[in-house]
């Protein structure tokens, strides 16, 4: 219950006269501003209570004297100490008094500097309670004062003697000590100064258990009222130097002289000593209880943490007597004989009688001589469950019996997993996880057997070397579990075109070997069988593959060898069998071909151009020359970037020769960012020699749309280089568009916002020409040179080029055509409006310098 109590002058002595006094000479205006302070107070005699609806005790005439002096109106807000200290967070009181100082109050509370009195912590208890030390009050129950700082140091004491009380928090000090009285409590803990007044007025006995004096302040909200505060601290701290102040007045009054006893200035230096004391008092009956306590853990845990470790092992332990009894068994061992706990039965000799178990027992004989060894052994035996287990055994004679009989220890680990893992590793070593067929370890091995046996026999045999065309782009473009399925499905398609002796193989992702032994005799008949059975395997790939209710549709490339006439190992054959692919997918894909000496050979010059041409990347042996671009008036509006190599020795290569060996060996994406690298510094250099407005065109391969970085390369040069809009253009083909549709859609767009010009090469000549445009951020179209070739005169290429050139005006492209070489050439698309030439009809590819001398002014 909280009670609102506006001051009323007490009549009891002089202070309130005094006050009365002063009141009455402040004039009524005065009166009528005096600031109002609300000041939160508690049941805690004798500092604070009610008698007679009048607030009463020391800290009341104190503040009440304190007021007189500021010219405050109080009005007390007496309530209980729980629901004050919400009164102070919520900011609805201005003042709580009796506060004891705690980390957490400080975050919701500033506190004064000065203190009214010193306490402590107390616990009182009934005369017959026979609580000493804090160590009796283990499994007592305690009241504290709800929200009280003694029952949170109680509690700390508490734990750090291992002491388990049980605090019950109660709501005021006069509730706290009715229920002690009643019996529903056992000890009683708060101030002594509070408990002291208790204990006289219900025949209490206050124990030896006390513990952290702490100093009584008041307390404001958090950064508010802080003028109160240092009115306060300056007042006390006045009246505190004048013995015969109003202070000490008070306190002679409410503490009936026992200051003296408790807040003398001795305090500070006997409190210390008196709690060291107590603290090393309780520490030793700490030390010496925990002592025997221990030691009494140490002889009733024994036997059950040694029972807990046994258990805990998760291999079989078990000891047997000479007769085959089992006499003790842990857990796992219990579990395999089929029991929870270990019979209470003199007789478990036919566990090692049972035939399920012999293998478990059958060295007992052995084992109980004198001179035994201990036996290590891989056994399989039958659990209850009826379960094939695999244990590796350790049995020896067992030390230290009581008795003089002798008994044998075992201890089996299952290694059942570890058998069914060496059997997996194994298959695994030898055979493709996903289909089941032979893997390329497998295949190599029987492949080498069947060269030393056909050395006797004079057979040959014929290897099919199968790579899927173009599998990437259903893995990139459908997941790789669609992919997966596909490949389980060519293997089983594979297993139905050999005889029972061949052996079909997954050598790699998408590459396949099929091992046709033992043939004929004859190696040419030998190549038409081998090539009789690759096209039935052709024909077998390319049926559509039903998946997830999509059918996808493949081909592939296949290369023949047969042996021993292509070579006497398999690793000869199996690369001059991929040789034969690299032949097939070089001439289109979808294709057989038989070894040849030539095809190695091609691919040995290949191989010498390839490493050639990473030589002349590393040196920049490269260079760039520019073919320029016309409008219909024969001015040189820009230029197409071209690759030229100049082999020390041999002059220039032909980009025919080099540029589709960069493709497949992946050179094509770094000679493309050293390409668009020199453009761009190209592109600011005449713009530092103030030429006129140009564009440079750079060729993109598909190997530069595939990289993730290509994007952030481009827009780090275009940055570097300052290059303005339009200056630099990406010319892509048909084909990298068709087969990277989704990612090149969004590299375009992203280019497009950098200020590039795109356009399409070699436009007509793919098989999705005009399906893509309106979803495409493009500038211009190359009308491909072999169209140009042939108007005029051919009317289908007259169409195809007139049909490109409408098609672009209506959606507002602008048409560059390739490969311009006459005049009649230019005078027709001069009549078809088109825009843009290209070719020698108008020059030749030029150097940067050349082209910046005749063209670039």
């Amino acid at each position: 219950m909280r009670y609102l109590l506006r001051p009323v002058k007490s009549l009891y002595q002089h202070v309130w006269l005094l006050i009365l006094a002063s009141v009455c000479c402040v004039s009524l205006a005065g009166t009528a501003y005096a600031r109002v302070v609300k000041i939160g107070v508690s049941h805690m005699p004798p500092v604070s209570f009610v008698e007679d609806d009048l607030p009463r005790g020391f800290i009341i005439d104190l503040m009440g004297a304190i007021a007189e002096k500021e010219d405050w109106q109080i009005e007390w807000v007496f309530d209980d100490w729980s629901n004050l200290l919400a009164l102070v967070k919520s900011g609805q009181i201005d003042i709580l008094t009796s506060v004891g100082y705690s980390p957490e109050r400080a975050a919701y509370m500033d506190f004064s500097k000065e203190h009214f009195t010193t306490v402590w912590g107390q616990v009182y208890a009934n005369p017959d309670s026979k609580i000493e030390t804090v160590l009796d009050l283990e499994g007592k129950k305690i009241a504290v004062l709800k929200g009280g700082i003694n029952g949170v140091r109680l509690k700390d004491l508490c734990q750090k003697f291992e002491v388990h009380c049980e605090l019950v928090e109660i709501n005021q000090y006069n509730d706290i000590y009715e229920e002690l009285e009643r019996g529903n409590i056992e000890a009683a803990a708060s101030n002594n100064m509070v408990g002291q007044y208790f204990a006289r007025q219900y025949g209490l006995e206050k124990t030896t258990v006390l513990y952290d004096p702490f100093k009584v302040l008041i307390a404001a909200p958090r950064g508010s009222n802080k003028d109160i505060l240092a009115a306060y601290d300056a007042r006390l701290m006045s009246w505190r130097k004048n013995k015969s102040s109003v202070y000490y007045q008070l306190r002679g009054r409410w503490f009936d002289g026992t200051d003296k006893e408790f807040f003398g200035p001795w305090l500070w230096y006997v409190l210390p000593v008196l709690f060291l004391v107590a603290l090393i008092t309780t520490m030793l009956a700490v030390f010496f209880k925990r002592q025997v306590n221990r030691r009494m853990d140490e002889l009733v845990n024994r036997q059950q943490q040694l029972d807990q470790i046994i258990n805990l092992v998760p291999h079989m332990i078990y000891v047997s007597d000479d007769n085959g009894r089992v006499i003790i068994a842990n857990k796992t061992a219990l579990n395999h004989f089929g029991y929870e706990h270990l019979p209470e039965t003199e007789e478990l000799s036919f566990l090692s009688h049972s035939s399920r178990n012999f293998a478990l027992f059958e060295d007992d004989e052995f084992l109980t001589q004198s001179d035994a060894l201990p036996i290590h052994k891989e056994v399989n035996v039958v659990d209850s469950q009826e379960n094939e287990k695999v244990f590796m055994l350790s049995r020896m004679p067992l030390i230290g019996r009581a008795n003089k009989s002798p008994a044998i220890l075992t201890v089996g680990v299952d290694i059942t997993q570890s058998k069914e893992y060496e059997e997996q590793i194994e298959y695994l070593a030898k055979f493709d996880m996903l289909t089941g067929l032979a893997n390329r370890v497998s295949m190599e091995e029987h492949i080498t057997r069947a060269l030393k046996y056909n050395k006797g026999t004079d057979k040959n045999g014929a290897l099919l070397l199968i790579d899927l065309d173009d599998f990437k782009n259903i893995n990139d473009a459908q997941g790789h579990a669609i992919g997966d399925s596909i490949i389980k499905e060519v293997a089983e398609r594979l297993k139905g075109c050999v005889r029972a002796g061949d052996l079909v193989s997954r050598i790699g992702g998408d590459e396949f070997v099929i091992h046709l032994a033992e043939l004929t005799n004859d190696a040419n008949y030998t190549a038409v069988q081998a090539e009789q059975i690759a096209r039935v395997v052709h024909s077998l790939l390319k049926k559509p593959y039903e998946v997830a209710g999509f059918s996808y549709h493949l081909t592939a490339s296949i290369g023949v060898v047969i042996y021993p006439q292509h070579g006497d190992s398999q690793q000869l054959l199996l690369q001059r069998a991929d040789t034969a692919v690299y032949k097939a997918k070089e001439n289109g894909k979808n294709r057989i071909y038989v070894f040849e000496p030539e095809f190695e050979a091609q691919v040995i010059k290949k191989h010498a151009i390839e490493n050639a041409l990473r030589e002349a990347v590393d040196k920049e042996q490269l260079r760039l020359e520019y073919q320029p671009v016309v409008d219909a008036e024969r001015q040189v509006v820009g230029a197409e970037a071209l690759v030229r190599w100049e082999r020390p020795g041999e002059g220039t290569i032909s980009p025919g020769d080099f540029i589709e060996v960069a493709e497949t060996s992946g050179l094509i994406a770094e000679i493309g960012d050293w390409v668009i690298d020199h453009v761009c510094k190209q592109i600011r250099e005449w713009l530092d020699q103030g030429k006129k407005d140009f564009f440079i065109a750079v060729n993109l391969s598909v190997n530069q749309i595939r990289d993730k970085n290509f994007y952030h390369k481009v827009e780090y040069l275009v940055q570097q280089y300052h290059i303005p809009q339009n200056y630099l253009e990406f010319e892509v083909t048909e084909s990298i568009l068709m087969y990277e549709s989704t990612r090149s859609i969004s590299i375009l767009n992203q280019l497009k916002l950098l200020g590039i010009r795109l356009s399409i090469d070699d436009f007509g000549t793919g098989y999705s020409s005009f399906s893509y445009l309106l979803s495409l951020p493009l500038d211009k179209l190359k009308i491909d040179r072999m169209f140009i070739q042939e108007v005029p005169g051919d009317v289908n290429s007259e169409t195809i080029v007139r049909t490109i050139l409408r098609m672009s005006l209506e959606l507002g492209l602008e048409v560059v055509a390739e490969g311009v070489e006459r005049q009649e050439q230019f005078e027709f698309l001069q009549a078809e409006s088109c825009q843009y030439y290209q070719g020698y009809f108008f020059n030749k590819p030029l150097s940067a310098e050349k082209l910046s001398q005749v063209a670039i002014r």
